[in-house]
């Protein structure tokens, strides 16, 4: 690694640490839009699966004679 920094010339050993921070800054950037990518899909699953279900849940609710925003203490069982 020394023998390769010591054969590179002024103007190279001035441009490569600009350069490898300029990368690892790309690979942070696409990291990052990645996992944003991933939480998006994942809100998006809770909105469009989720929520749909709910009404079903509290018509199950109902049926059973349970209300399920009702505290957890007035049913008894905290």
């Amino acid at each position: 690694m020394r023998r390769l920094l010591g054969s590179l010339n002024m103007q190279r050993k001035v441009l490569l640490p600009p350069l490898v921070v300029t990368c690892f800054l790309v690979i942070c950037a696409l990291l990052s839009y990645r996992g944003l990518i991933a939480q998006k899909n994942a809100i998006e699953d809770i909105f469009s699966n989720r929520f749909k279900k709910l009404p079903e849940q509290c018509q199950s609710h109902k049926r059973y004679g349970t209300d399920p925003y009702q505290p957890v203490q007035d049913r008894g069982l905290g």
